[in-house]
């Protein structure tokens, strides 16, 4: 549990997140949402969402609303007075809210939680003294004028009101959403707002319930109870921790982690996984690049299932890829897909114009997470029915569209690297790596499904040429030819596409030149006077993988330092700008380095700690490694205590750092670790 007071006086304070990937909701330090409790934008400096009730899916269309989420409207209260002082948690352990608030009169307390189970809000106020008290559900937009864009009726039943809406969107959303107040307050209904209003007992709490459901999603809870609701949805967020976690026994590292493993389950989407659940995270589209990253973090905290839904979505979305490169019909021969920069649900393009559209290299993190999913689940058949017919045409993509043999070399034409490059880069390191990464990856694919021998043979050699032609200062590796700047592009070839088998002389110059003038060019955008956190993290897992332990873990608290107030991620956190609180890939990045500290998967070995700071003494996780194997270990005091390694093979081959001890079996030594052949019998070693 996370806690924030007032008196701590946050200037990066943002409403903490409830949601189960699908209905998403803040609640701030008055128990409501208001406008008031989030920063007002200024320039480009300040971006927060504001407080509202928004569903995954289910999206404006056309121009006018920017095709953004429909919002569900936001909560607001009247009888309290003003604020005189208030505490906030955020707990991990049940997802939920707890708010106690103090007004002139009266403290109310307010807990909240969002069902994984089913798309319900519940609420339950208690009072410290009687109180005259309504609260309001406002079926409105709080970024316009008060109004939205419904067809709607509603009636009072008993101590409910059911709210009946149409909505024109990507589709036509038809719903009915029931608000329910266990505890006879008086239903109100006027226009779009619906109210509860009466008198609260002095320590009685009084339970509110938004229900949704509509032609995405039925509800058929007819009756709801707080108790019952909130056994079944500690249930499962019980069962969805017990998949995976992690902890270092650094506090300031563990709360960022747990927050971020948090996040990471709230924006798996029935769909996608977006940036964010908010209209402020560019209307929480999906982005191909962005997205993988959250999917890796997903897959390596044996999340497979969350992980699996943004594979899905990739797998289903094939058919629009296809149709975009325009070849699907006329020339089956070449199957080559090119996927969109920003999806909607069905798989569509919906950015608006820009240079950012010539991106490319999201295709291949496309393919690699297929990949990675792959590697993780151990799932051939899905490979070969699914995932391989996508890993292919985004390397047909490539292949028949972007490889050009020059004289001298061969290179990924004209596109768009990182936008802070600029548009139109020719033979651009990173969109060069994720290619290279692709080829080979294709290779592996082809080769384990027995398919496409000659045109995966033709990739792979092409890797080897793009990885020839690489661009250089001749000391160095530089973002494109000719580039004089830093850029963060150059960490790419050891994340996510590992191009460089072990060290990279090259490849390390290039690291150390960016890092030496990160504070000029280590934020996304020419804003900020520090390293945004993702960046920080980027670098963290290059010195991981290169085995560099206190500079990784250096690199892991400079990150962390950016946490809001309950340690979620922005996008940029610094003194005067403050963009996207509640951002995802930074999560994704946070997972993803500590669980790399934690376990890598080396030739077909298991490495255990191979990067975690000198005086670590406490550390447990549970995690996955290639081929559906699930690691657990727990070390206290620098004794490793507990190891269990859950797969369908006899044994697993592990490596732990010598400086650990473990009584473990059959060991040999290798340059600083114990190698440990380790039984598969589901029981502690």
């Amino acid at each position: 549990m996370i806690t924030c007071r007032k008196g701590d006086a946050r200037r990066d304070y943002a409403p903490p997140l409830i949601s189960n990937g699908e209905l998403s909701v803040t609640l701030d330090y008055a128990g409501v949402q208001r406008k008031e409790s989030v920063p007002e934008a200024v320039s480009d400096k300040i971006c927060y969402p504001l407080p509202e009730i928004l569903m995954a899916g289910r999206r404006y269309a056309g121009d006018e609303w920017g095709r953004g989420l429909i919002t569900y409207g936001f909560l607001s209260q009247n009888g309290v007075g003003e604020i005189c002082d208030w505490e906030q948690s955020l707990s991990h352990e049940t997802a939920s809210i707890l708010t106690k608030t103090l007004f002139a009169d009266v403290t109310v307390t307010t807990e909240a939680f969002v069902s994984l189970n089913s798309n319900i809000l519940a609420i339950r106020k208690t009072f410290s003294e009687d109180h005259l008290y309504t609260l309001t559900y406002h079926l409105a937009d709080p970024h316009g004028d008060g109004g939205a864009p419904y067809e709607l009726n509603a009636q009072i039943s008993g101590d409910e009101i059911e709210i009946n809406y149409a909505v024109d969107g990507r589709m036509r959303f038809e719903g009915r959403t029931r608000f329910l107040c266990t505890t006879g307050m008086k239903p109100l209904c006027n226009g779009n707002q619906f109210s509860f209003t009466g008198w609260a007992k002095k320590g009685e709490p009084i339970d509110y319930f938004l229900i949704f459901s509509d032609n995405v999603r039925k509800n058929e809870m007819e009756t709801v109870s707080w108790d019952a609701l909130y056994d079944s949805h500690l249930q499962a967020v019980e069962a969805y921790d017990a998949e995976g976690f992690a902890q270092i026994g650094d506090t300031r590292i563990d709360s960022a982690y747990r927050t971020a493993a948090y996040h990471l389950r709230c924006v798996a989407t029935p769909w996608g996984i977006p940036t964010g659940v908010f209209r402020t995270h560019w209307n929480s589209v999906y982005f191909a690049f962005d997205e993988f990253y959250m999917l890796d973090a997903l897959l390596s905290s044996n999340h497979l299932e969350s992980a699996k839904r943004s594979v899905d979505f990739r797998v289903n979305g094939l058919g629009v890829g296809l149709r975009r490169a325009a070849y699907m019909e006329r020339f089956p021969e070449k199957p080559q897909a090119r996927y969109p920069w920003h999806s909607d649900e069905d798989g569509r393009e919906i950015s608006s114009p820009g240079y950012y559209n010539d991106h490319i290299f999201h295709m291949a993190n496309i393919a690699i997470g297929a990949w990675e999913y792959y590697l993780h689940s151990g799932d051939l058949a899905y490979l070969r029915e699914k995932l391989y017919p996508v890993i292919r045409a985004c390397a047909g993509f490539y292949h028949f569209n972007m490889v050009y043999p020059l004289a001298d070399k061969t290179i990924i034409g004209y596109c768009t690297d990182l936008e802070r490059l600029g548009p139109s880069i020719r033979n651009a390191y990173m969109t060069t790596c994720s290619a290279i990464k692709l080829f080979r990856i294709f290779k592996e694919a082809a080769d384990l499904v027995g398919l496409d021998k000659a045109l995966a043979d033709a990739c792979a050699a092409e890797a080897d040429a793009l990885f020839d032609g690489l661009p250089t200062d001749g000391e160095k590796y530089t973002a494109y030819p000719g580039y004089t700047g830093a850029s963060v592009a150059v960490l790419t070839g050891t994340y996510p596409y590992r191009v460089h088998e072990g060290y990279s002389e090259k490849e390390h110059r290039a690291v150390m030149d960016y890092i030496d003038r990160e504070l000029t060019y280590g934020n996304m955008y020419a804003t900020g006077k520090r390293v945004c956190s993702w960046y920080s993290l980027w670098k963290a897992i290059y010195f991981i993988r290169q085995g560099k332990t206190e500079e990784a873990y250096a690199s892991v608290l400079q990150s962390v330092s950016e946490c809001g107030t309950f340690c979620e991620m922005f996008e940029i956190n610094e003194e005067d700008v403050s963009l996207r609180p509640w951002f995802s890939t930074a999560s994704a990045y946070v997972v993803t380095a500590v669980n790399e500290m934690l376990l890598q998967n080396k030739d077909g070995r298991i490495s255990l700690l191979p990067c975690i700071p000198k005086g670590t003494k406490d550390v447990s996780f549970k995690l996955c490694a290639h081929g559906g194997v699930t690691v657990s270990l727990e070390m206290v005091g620098g004794v490793v205590k507990k190891l269990e390694v859950d797969g369908t093979a006899d044994a697993y081959v592990v490596e732990i750092p010598d400086r650990f001890v473990f009584d473990g079996k059959i060991r040999t030594k290798e340059d600083g670790v114990t190698v440990y052949t380790v039984e598969a019998v589901h029981k502690t070693i």
